[in-house]
């Protein structure tokens, strides 16, 4: 009787395993990748940060060879759907992200660790993204030729937003139901120009902050995704506690990541 109870609870457990491996192996893939082709920010932010925590379980429920065709099934599929090679690479944020998360908890690392180690991680990727880009674009590899293609977008994408937003922005309101003589248009062109640069001026500050809020939302989904998902496949593991999971900032950390932020800001 004992022998065929523990029969079944094995079946059921294994039944449980494959049923969740493959939602969560599929979740993250469509996550990656309506995260790089489908949604803007945030809910491409969001996409991206939930599709890395699965997919840190999904590691926990497989082996760390299950990133290479992970990888390849989002970036596939992203270029598949009409999405640019850089979106494609894009969509491997999530395999980078989860494999990170997974390889500093299996090296006992703090969350504080893993979380610098992510944003650290995808600065260096988001940066070889942009020169692969306009490598791509420009059939050229030269720093020159890189900063000058990346100034011009950077500018663009600044541009654009300015027009988009410009309208509810006090400065404007003046203006907004009567037509402008040539002092005034002169006035609007000077304002929108010194407006795009101090937003980018602001840009690597806010890169940094983009990376780190990926790193933070993405460690601090992954807990309860794990607490609930792994036990149902393996009941006798460990969940992970708030006292072990927690973000610990040093004096340390904080004078380093001011002064990281400060040069950013003035590179």
């Amino acid at each position: 009787m004992t022998e065929n109870k523990k029969e079944k609870n094995l079946k059921n457990n294994n039944l449980a395993y494959i049923v969740e491996l493959l939602f969560l192996s599929m979740a993250s893939v469509f996550l990656s990748v309506a995260g790089a082709t489908v949604f803007a920010e945030p809910m491409g932010l969001l996409c991206i940060v939930t599709a890395s925590a699965l997919f840190a379980c999904v590691l926990f429920l497989t082996i760390p060879g299950a990133i290479v065709p992970a990888g390849i099934a989002s970036f596939s599929i992203t270029l598949a759907m009409g999405g640019s090679m850089a979106s494609a690479a894009e969509s491997l944020i999530y395999v980078i992200v989860g494999a990170i998360i997974y390889f500093g908890l299996k090296s006992k690392k703090k969350r504080t660790t893993i979380t610098v180690g992510i944003a650290s991680v995808l600065t260096v990727f988001f940066l070889l993204l942009i020169i692969f880009s306009v490598t791509l674009s420009t059939g050229r590899f030269s720093a020159s030729t890189i900063i000058a293609a990346a100034d011009r977008d950077l500018s663009d994408r600044v541009d654009n937003y300015i027009e988009q937003f410009y309208p509810i922005l006090p400065q404007y309101s003046q203006y907004s139901s009567l037509p402008m003589d040539d002092a005034q248009m002169a006035d609007l062109a000077a304002y929108k120009k010194e407006l795009a640069i101090n937003i980018k001026v602001m840009i690597p500050t806010i890169f940094m902050l983009y990376n780190l809020t990926i790193a933070y939302l993405s460690t601090a989904l992954f807990k309860p995704a794990y607490n609930i998902c792994i036990p149902l496949a393996y009941p006798g593991r460990k969940r992970i506690k708030n006292k072990h999971w927690r973000i610990s900032i040093s004096v340390v950390s904080a004078i380093i990541m001011t002064g990281s932020i400060f040069l950013m800001m003035i590179i």
